[in-house]
This record gives structure tokens, sequence and C-alpha cells, in this order.
């Protein structure tokens, strides 16, 4: 068995609050009250199982199962003095003062995105040795399932297009192969997937 966990607590902050312009244009967004975003938590988990009825015949059980919850990573627009002034947010959503850009690390977006993935699996690997010859038989199944969140931008202060991605997939395989020895001196595999 095998165990894996990772967590990350998010690596930069957005200062979002509302607001599509911050009260005060010319200072930039307030970055006392930014939300850490970036986090993600991962687990994952693998069972294996080896069955040997006699010395010519083993079976391999494998199954493992993935989840990952997760932000997206958000974009960061540059201060921009050539397409509108601070005060139209129409054109210039998003903006921040040349004099005053968010400094690294921060984003002032109405929302960075959230996905989910879930992958689970496994196979049943069999093999028979005849002689000198090995049969293999390999059955595999595989499903996964991704759920994305997003307003369509993950750079501005303006949910304009609220978006969820729904993709699950499933896949089952079967793979069925004949080998000479490996301690001849010529080799050689035939099989069919």
């Amino acid at each position: 068995i095998a165990y894996y966990h990772a967590q990350d607590d998010g690596w930069y902050k957005n200062a979002y609050t509302g607001d599509v312009l911050p009260a005060n244009a010319a200072a930039g967004p307030d970055l006392s009250n930014a939300r850490t975003v970036g986090k993600n938590d991962e687990t994952a988990v693998r069972g294996q199982l080896l069955y040997t009825p006699n010395n010519d015949v083993s079976i391999l059980l494998s199954a493992h199962h993935r989840e990952y919850k997760g932000d997206q990573t958000p974009s960061y627009i540059l201060p921009d003095t050539y397409v509108a002034p601070v005060n139209n947010p129409v054109y210039n959503q998003g903006y921040t003062d040349p004099a005053n850009p968010l400094p690294y690390g921060y984003v002032w977006a109405a929302d960075t995105g959230h996905e989910n993935i879930t992958n689970d699996g496994g196979l049943i690997r069999v093999n028979w040795n005849i002689g000198d010859l090995t049969l293999t038989s390999v059955t595999g199944y595989e499903a996964n399932k991704l759920e994305r969140w997003s307003n369509g931008s993950t750079a501005i202060p303006l949910a304009n297009s609220v978006s969820r991605q729904v993709t699950p997939d499933r896949q089952f395989s079967q793979e069925v192969r004949l080998a000479s020895s490996a301690t001849d001196r010529f080799n050689w595999i035939v099989g069919a997937y």
C-alpha cells in the first residue's frame, strides 16, 4: 500500500474586496485585507496484491485513487497608461496605477477559479508460464473527472463570464501478449491491445 498527501496554503494574495475600482484609485487596491489564494490539497492511495497459486501463474491486482482540490493560478495585468484613465473600468478593468503597481505575489481578481480532479482505476495482470513462453493478460480500467469553475478572466475585478466545466471520462483496456524467454539469444514478443 502506498499513500501520498500534499497540501499548499497558497503563495499569492487576492486584494479584491468586491469593488471594480479601489476606494483610492491612485493608491491602488487595499492590500491589508487581501486573502490568500492558490491553495491546493492532493491525496492519492494505491494498493497492490500479488497472488501466486503455483510456480507458473502469478496474478497482480492493483487499484488507485486520487483527489485534487485547488485554486487556479490567476493572471496579472500590468499597469497601463495608454488605454484609459483609472476611473474608466469599462475599458481598463484591473487597472493599477504605474506609480503604485501591485507588488509581486498579489492579484486583483473577482474570482481566481477553482478545480476538483478525481482519478480512479486499476488493473489485473496475469502471467502464465507455458514452457519457455510467457502468456500475459492485462485488463485495465480508468475513470477521471474534472470540475472547474472560472469567471472567464482571473485577472480583473469583475466576473464578466462565469463558467463551469465538467469533463468525465472512462477507459477500459485489454492487452494480451505472448513472449519468448528473456534468456534466449533471440527474443520476440507478439500481442494485441
